[in-house]
């Protein structure tokens, strides 16, 4: 149960392997059922709706579920208004598209 709804925000913040940038910036992001994702049994394309959070998910949970040499980049999606995504988690800070985003509205942030 959600006490407050989340309000959506207009940027937000994927973390990926670097390795996979060049192909995310060719193809865009895909929805896919991953490692993570599966542990989960959800799909999608997950990404916080702000740097903070992402952070905080990167220092804690997110950070375990690499390895301690993986390099990672921080993609910046600037989605438009009318974008389906869903808001399921109770704390409102993890949002999920499940259409393909296309590299249009993608940006490379930095690298961890």
């Amino acid at each position: 149960m959600r006490l407050f709804e989340a309000v959506r925000p207009r940027k937000f913040y994927h973390v990926t392997l670097s390795e996979n940038v060049s192909s995310i910036m060719k193809k865009g992001l895909i929805p896919t059922q991953g490692e993570r994702s599966a542990k989960l049994d959800d799909y999608g394309i997950f990404m916080f709706g702000d740097k903070s959070h992402m952070e905080d998910a990167l220092m804690n949970w997110l950070g375990d579920e690499f390895d301690e040499d993986d390099e990672l980049t921080v993609l910046i999606l600037t989605l438009p208004d009318n974008w389906p995504l869903v808001n399921e988690d109770t704390a409102g800070f993890e949002w999920i598209s499940r259409d393909p985003i296309p590299p249009k509205y993608i940006q490379v942030g930095w690298t961890e």
